[in-house]
């Protein structure tokens, strides 16, 4: 693609034109986050048994630090979607 893209340049410079500026809808940031978001709730629907199988009650809702495993990726892709809500232009 690199390439490609190298030959397309000459072929603009060889004609005096400049390559057109490629259309971004941002979207991306939201794909990813919602992405993200999905795997952030199937790691922690997967890891809560796991406060059922320690056996120890020392953890409110048997939530305890192998929870981390999933709410760090939930809670980064509920950012990337807020942020995307917040910087999206009308």
């Amino acid at each position: 693609m690199r390439y490609i893209s190298y030959k397309e340049n000459l072929l603009y410079a060889e004609k005096g034109l400049i390559r057109p500026p490629e259309q971004k809808d941002g979207k991306g940031l939201l794909r990813w986050g919602i992405t993200i978001t999905a795997l952030g709730i199937a790691f922690t629907l997967g890891l809560y048994p796991l406060g059922f199988a320690s056996g120890a009650d020392e953890y409110p809702l048997h939530l305890g630090p192998w929870m981390l495993g999933g709410f760090v990726p939930l809670f980064l892709g509920l950012g990337l979607i807020l942020l995307y809500y917040l910087t999206e232009k009308e």
